[in-house]
């Protein structure tokens, strides 16, 4: 009698989390290196999609991700498509058109924050879809080029500088140019303890923190900034003393996205 032996084969998920340890690489080198938030690359190696944008911006994660790592991208996408039905029940997030902020004409948010529900024909929402996807991949393809391009330079420790009689922080970047067209500020005000977390597009962490009920928190960089706050309603939020109204992007009391010019 023939006895046949049952090979489990890897998730994609577990895939891309052997190659990453195989090359001894971090969850945190590997988000640093792509753009990502760390959260984004457990959710990949974990296969939970939930916590993650429509399948056509997980197809831009993965090939960005195999690409790091020197892998095979089109049959991890292969992978993704025969792992996703399993999961058509999860409720989409998806990228937030800039035609719904009036008041950020010259700005740009990109993030996978969860839309309020729409009733636009499937065919041109599939359209929109693809267009945005194409611009979000795009722009990790450059972050992925700008970080690789700056890993030769050492980094600089930024200066901090704080008041305690008005419970305000100041975070300076060192100036990497003398033209001050890169450099954005962030103004958080605070009615309640939250946290907070934000690095810059050099990969800079500027505030990992809990801040306090009646602080302010001032940050300068260079944009794109990665930007958490939870609880979201407590933070009153400006960037580049323009007001950002963030209740449209809360999710469950916290926003996750990515702020540009």
């Amino acid at each position: 009698m023939e006895q046949s032996s049952s090979v489990t084969a890897l998730t994609l998920g577990a895939k891309l989390k052997q190659a990453r340890e195989q090359q001894g690489l971090s969850i945190e080198t590997v988000a640093s290196s792509l753009k990502l938030l760390p959260r984004i690359i457990e959710s990949l190696e974990s296969d939970n999609y939930q916590t993650l944008p429509e399948v056509v911006f997980i197809k831009g994660y993965v090939r960005l991700y195999a690409d790091l790592l020197r892998m095979p991208s089109q049959d991890l996408c292969a992978d993704l498509d025969a792992q996703y039905p399993a999961n058509s029940s999860l409720k989409a997030q998806t990228l937030l058109p800039i035609d719904t902020l009036p008041e950020l004409t010259s700005y740009q948010l990109s993030s996978y924050l969860k839309l309020p529900h729409r009733t636009e024909n499937s065919v041109s929402k599939s359209w929109l879809l693809y267009v945005l996807g194409v611009v979000l991949v795009a722009a990790m393809a450059i972050g992925v080029w700008q970080s690789r391009s700056l890993r030769s330079t050492p980094a600089e420790v930024p200066a901090v500088a704080s008041s305690s009689a008005q419970g305000q922080n100041v975070i300076s970047l060192p100036n990497v140019t003398t033209t001050r067209a890169v450099t954005d500020v962030l103004q958080l005000q605070f009615s309640e303890p939250t946290k907070v977390y934000i690095k810059d597009a050099n990969g800079t962490e500027l505030a990992n923190t809990t801040s306090k009920a009646g602080d302010t928190l001032t940050v300068q960089g260079e944009s794109p900034f990665a930007i958490e706050l939870n609880p979201a309603h407590a933070v009153q939020f400006t960037f580049n003393d323009k007001a950002i109204d963030l209740k449209p992007y809360i999710v469950n009391d916290i926003v996750n996205f990515r702020l540009s010019r």
